[in-house]
């Protein structure tokens, strides 16, 4: 029934897990410009994502023009005027991403009775808009003495909690996938 979502969540989550690859990649002064490579290469596998998701639903389509759009303002980033308010800008476009991305496969997902990943998305979706809420509050405090310090453990709570939610990110994307590739018209 939803087979291109299905094939464009798949594509999503294998992105997702190169992207980690990358990031490992990146940790390794020698193999940086490698690292950059494989992450073109991630930003290019999740718009194809997108793309082919975005047949079953239009949800899908307004998260790939906002991925392309992202692509653009991460590229800003290192510009050194533009640089601080174009990182908040990318994470305010990858919380919304995201929104478009669980609420259009959670709909999708409960019209066909399939609740348990449906509540995944959903929680996905919860945890990083706290999460994301919290880092933008902590990366003010950090600016105030005393406070920093308290603000720099919350920094290291709300990180823990990311990295809870990137693993139900993917289990979300891997499950998403197979509910939609295993259901028949």
């Amino acid at each position: 029934m939803y087979q291109n979502a299905g094939q464009g969540l798949k594509l999503m989550f294998w992105a997702q897990i190169i992207s980690i690859i990358s990031v490992v990649l990146a940790m390794v002064p020698s193999l940086a410009v490698l690292a950059v490579i494989i992450a073109v290469a991630c930003n290019v596998l999740s718009v194809v994502g997108l793309f082919v998701a975005s047949k079953d639903a239009e949800g899908y389509k307004m998260a790939m023009i906002l991925t392309l759009v992202n692509v653009v303002v991460s590229a800003l980033t290192g510009i050194p005027v533009l640089g601080t308010v174009m990182k908040l800008v990318k994470t305010i476009l990858s919380l919304i991403i995201l929104y478009y991305v669980c609420n259009t496969t959670s709909s999708m997902l409960r019209t066909l009775g399939r609740n348990d990943v449906a509540a995944t998305a959903d929680s996905v979706w919860n945890i990083n808009l706290v999460c994301t809420i919290l880092a933008v509050v902590i990366s003010v405090l950090m600016f105030i003495p005393i406070i920093n310090l308290i603000a720099a453990l919350g920094a290291f709570a709300v990180a823990i909690a990311q990295l809870v939610a990137a693993i139900k990110y993917l289990i979300f994307l891997y499950q998403g996938g197979n509910a939609f590739l295993c259901m028949r018209a």
